[in-house]
This record gives structure tokens, C-alpha cells and sequence, in this order.
């Protein structure tokens, strides 16, 4: 760091009176210590254990071949130096940076304990090389736990092999959340023999550390690979979003959603609630479309007609449920489809209570509510008409009607449709006078439908007229 001393000499010379200011600019330099980090591998100052190699293993794939794996967290390297020890005239073998396995031709060295491999391995970046991580062991059986990849909230999938000039009676993983375990511990036995060897682990308790080895036995030992340490996820809220609502029609739409993330779950299913309320969870109405995020799609079906509905996409895991964005849709109104003015008989089936055997009462066009309709002014005990739909889309109808008894309310004819009795709400008129009677909504289809006044001992003039059929 850089210091300026700034030096003012005042001097005055006292026969002209003046004062004269000389400045000085005294520049001082010096250091001032800090705490400097040093962790670039190219710089030398850095710790050359920082930035090794690190989980060596060897895995011996035949008689004359074995693989050397390793793993580097540092990045910011040029390259590794592995040396096979037991051929020290020969050079080192230079590897690139991005590498981390390398196949190993050279011809193996037999001892008394059995096949002996030795290699050191270091990485370098620029003129600066790091600490040298070793291998060396010597046997006849060599077991090696490759990697451990595919690691979820409950599972992970697990990779090994082993070697032996003696015959292998069980080949496996052993693993617990306590370092070096052993086949005492968890394990699976995947078979026996020599080879490679992989296993899906299922079952595993979300967020927690685990330490595992490949191990094999012969008559007389256990053998085990290195050991590898991993953290299965911890299982979270999903993330979900709605999509923009589509194709509304009188009773259905589509909807769907995007699940962003399953929290860490395999467990997490996905789909769209809906409620004529605000806010819908998925205890109200909802569609399940099952697990795997991405862009889904649901149906809603079953919907009202002219009703405004509020739907969310959702997502649902162990730890709870979590909702996208709130929309909103109005279903369609019914559209007219045809209508009868009840101007003929004909398309009509007709039936009269009558009161006796010899009464002529009988279904006739006399006075409607907008010109002539269906009458029926005789002295009876009820009756009733009876027509098809004329599109196979209805699925509503509504009607004028009106059974006059002086000083008696209307009748509200009972309606069928197929068989089956639908309610009917008055929309227009008077209890006393014409009125409109609407039928709640029944399948769309082809229908038969009944306008039934019910048999009753009180004498009644009835009156239809203007049937208007609503399709969907």
C-alpha cells in the first residue's frame, strides 16, 4: 500500500513581505500485512492437500486389465500424473483434466499374497502439483465399489464388481449410517462369482447420511470395496403452477398444470381442484393425474351450466399439499334447440284419468299461452302428455303450464324423463296463472319425457304450452 506524507515549509522573506509556502510531497511506501486466502491451484502458496485427488479405487475388470477411478473436487487444474509403482522406468501417465477413470494394460505383478497393484496419483496445475493419494493392496480377490448415482429421497442405485482367483461364494452391498460398515450391518446379496454387480436400494430413510461398501466372500474372508458416503434428498413441498383454462363448454373444461417439482418424492401425484368457491383444495372436487413432473392436462367434468367455477392445479406429497395459482371460468349457457308450440297433437302420446269409463275428456288444442296449446278443460282426475326430444344434446326442457280451480293454486305437473322424476322450478308466471316451469338438468340423449298431472279427486282445467328443449 501506497502512504503520501504531504510536508508544508513555510519560509518568509522579510524584506519583501511575502510569505512564500513550499509543499513537500514525501511519498512513503510500505506493507501492510492482511490475511490473504490462498486457493487457486495455480497459485503456489496454495496447500497442495487442497486441491488432490480423492476415493482412489481400483477395479481389476479380467486377468489383464483394471480400471483406476478417482474423484477431484477442484476444478481449476490442467491435468493428473498417475504412476504404476511397480514399473517405476517407465513414465508417468499424463490424463486430462475432465478424466477420472483410466484403463490400465500393463501386465499384473504376482506375489506370495496374490496379485499387487500400486499406483500413485496426483494432479498438477501449471508447475504446481498437489498431494499424491495411493493404492496399493495385494490379493487375490479384489472387490470395488464403483459408485453410488441415482440418489433420491428413499433410494439410490448402487454399482460394484469383484475380482478373485478363488471362487466367490456371495458378492453384495453392505451399507449403515455409521462409517466402515460390514455384512453385519444392512446388506443385499446379489449372487456369486466373479464380475460386476449393481443394485436399486429402495427403502432408505429421506435426509440422512449413509456409508456403504461393496463386499465379497470366499471359504475364508470377507472382502470389501471403499467405502462411499452419500445423503439421500430431503422430501419438500412440490411446486406447481396452473395453466390457462380451455375449451368450456355447459358442463366441462379443461385444465391442467405444471409440476415443477416433486419435492424429493416418488409419492407426489398431481391434478386441478375446483369449487364454486374461492380458494378449491383437493378434498373438494379434483382430478388425479398421478406421479412425474412436467406439463399435465385434466378433464373437469360434470359442471353447471352458466356457473362461474375456481380452480388450482395441485400437488401432493408426505409433506403436505401445495396449490397453484387461483383461475377462474364461467361455464357456457344453455343454447336452444328446438321447441314444440303445441299447436298439434301430433308427436304426442296422450293419457286421461278419466272418471268413468263413458267420459269423453280428452287431450285437445284449445287456449294456450301465446296463441293456441294442449288443453284439457274436461272433468277428469289429472292426465298427461308425453314426446321425445328432438336432438340428442337436450338436456333440459321448459314449459308454460297452467291447471286452473277457482281459488286453488296451480298444479305443478310431475316430469319424467325415461322413467326417472326431475324437479322443475318455476322461472317466470304466477302460482295462480300461466307460469314457466324449467326441469333440472338430466343426460344428454335421446329421451322420452312425461308432463304428468297426477291423479287428484279435485276437478282441474290444464293447460301446456310453448315446450322449449335446451342442448348442451
Amino acid at each position: 500500500m501506497l502512504l503520501v506524507v504531504v510536508v508544508i515549509f513555510y519560509i518568509v522573506d522579510m524584506n519583501k513581505k511575502n510569505l512564500w509556502i513550499i509543499i513537500f510531497a514525501v511519498l512513503v511506501s510500505f506493507n501492510i500485512s492482511c490475511n490473504r486466502i490462498y486457493n487457486n491451484p495455480h497459485d503456489p502458496q496454495t496447500s497442495s492437500n487442497s486441491w488432490m485427488p480423492s476415493n482412489m479405487e481400483l477395479i481389476v475388470d479380467d486377468s489383464s486389465s483394471v480400471r483406476i477411478i478417482w474423484e477431484q473436487e477442484e476444478s481449476r487444474i490442467d491435468g493428473f500424473i498417475l504412476t504404476n509403482n511397480n514399473y517405476l522406468n517407465n513414465a508417468p501417465i499424463i490424463i486430462g483434466k475432465d478424466q477420472t477413470t483410466y484403463l490400465d494394460n500393463s501386465s499384473f505383478i504376482v506375489q506370495n499374497c496374490g496379485f499387487d497393484f500400486n499406483y500413485t496419483l496426483k494432479a498438477y496445475a501449471g508447475e504446481n502439483q498437489s498431494d499424491e493419494i495411493h493404492y496399493s493392496n495385494c490379493a487375490n480377490t479384489f472387490v470395488s465399489t464403483i459408485s453410488v448415482s441415482n440418489i433420491g429421497s428413499e433410494s439410490a442405485f448402487f454399482q460394484g464388481n469383484v475380482y478373485s482367483s478363488n471362487s466367490v461364494d456371495e458378492k453384495g452391498f453392505c451399507w449403515s449410517t455409521a462409517s466402515n460398515p460390514t455384512i453385519n450391518n444392512d446388506k443385499v446379496n446379489l449372487g456369486s462369482g466373479a464380475g460386476g454387480f449393481s443394485n436399486q436400494l429402495d427403502n432408505l430413510q429421506q435426509n440422512t447420511t449413509y456409508f456403504i461398501r461393496a463386499f465379497a466372500t470366499t471359504s475364508n474372508n470377507v472382502y470389501y470395496g471403499r467405502e462411499l458416503e452419500f445423503t439421500t434428498l430431503e422430501i419438500l413441498l412440490p411446486t406447481i403452477t396452473t395453466s390457462n383454462i380451455t375449451n368450456i363448454t355447459t358442463s366441462t373444461a379443461n385444465c391442467g398444470g405444471n409440476l415443477t417439482s416433486d419435492g424429493n418424492s416418488t409419492q407426489t401425484i398431481k391434478g386441478v381442484c375446483w369449487s364454486t368457491s374461492s380458494n378449491p383444495t383437493f378434498s373438494s372436487n379434483s382430478t388425479n393425474e398421478g406421479a412425474g413432473t412436467g406439463q399435465f392436462n385434466s378433464s373437469i367434468n360434470n359442471l353447471s351450466y352458466s356457473t362461474k367455477y375456481y380452480v388450482r392445479a395441485y400437488a401432493q406429497n408426505e409433506v403436505g399439499t401445495a396449490y397453484g395459482d387461483q383461475k377462474s371460468f364461467t361455464t357456457s349457457d344453455l343454447n336452444p334447440c328446438g321447441s314444440n308450440n303445441c299447436q298439434s297433437l301430433n308427436g304426442f302420446n296422450t293419457y286421461v284419468d278419466k272418471i268413468s269409463s263413458s267420459s269423453t275428456a280428452a287431450w285437445q288444442i284449445g287456449t294456450g299461452y301465446s296463441g293456441s296449446g294442449l288443453s284439457l278443460t274436461q272433468s277428469c282426475y289429472g292426465g298427461y302428455v308425453e314426446f321425445t326430444t328432438p336432438n340428442s344434446n337436450t338436456i333440459k326442457i321448459t314449459f308454460w303450464t297452467k291447471a286452473s280451480n277457482a281459488g286453488y293454486p296451480n298444479r305443478t305437473p310431475v316430469v319424467t324423463v325415461d322413467g326417472i322424476n326431475y324437479n322443475t322450478t318455476m322461472i317466470n308466471g304466477s302460482n295462480y296463472d300461466w307460469m314457466q316451469l324449467e326441469t333440472d338438468t338430466f343426460p344428454s340423449g335421446n329421451h322420452t319425457i312425461k308432463i304428468n298431472f297426477t291423479h287428484v279427486s279435485t276437478y282441474y282445467n290444464y293447460y301446456i304450452d310453448e315446450i322449449q328443449f335446451l342442448c348442451i
